[in-house]
């Protein structure tokens, strides 16, 4: 109908590892984040965080092993995530799929 505005649904959290927001973990996760290491932003749509490499208090989503940078060893981490191999995470650093909210 005319007149009739439609709410903007609100985003949910962001799950970490999930650098592409396209509500799971896979290779485009991957990307994203290597893409931003080599200093390039990411295709990422709507209302998707950019994710930063190299700067501390980067993009939680993106930092895997919670060092403050999105780096090439965050990638790797995802990759043995899609692999179904082991993560060793520092104490305190969420899990891989896991959201803060």
């Amino acid at each position: 109908p005319t007149g009739v505005s439609t709410p903007t649904p609100t985003p949910g959290p962001i799950a970490k590892g999930d650098a592409d927001c396209s509500g799971g973990i896979d290779t485009g996760d991957v990307l994203v984040i290597l893409l931003a290491f080599s200093g390039i932003d990411g295709d990422n749509s709507g209302d998707c965080p950019t994710v930063t490499s190299g700067i501390a208090g980067a993009i939680e989503v993106g930092d895997i092993d919670c060092d403050g940078n999105v780096d090439t060893v965050d990638a790797l981490y995802i990759m043995r995530f899609l692999a179904g191999l082991e993560i060793l995470l520092p104490s305190g650093c969420s899990a891989i799929g896991q959201t803060d909210a």
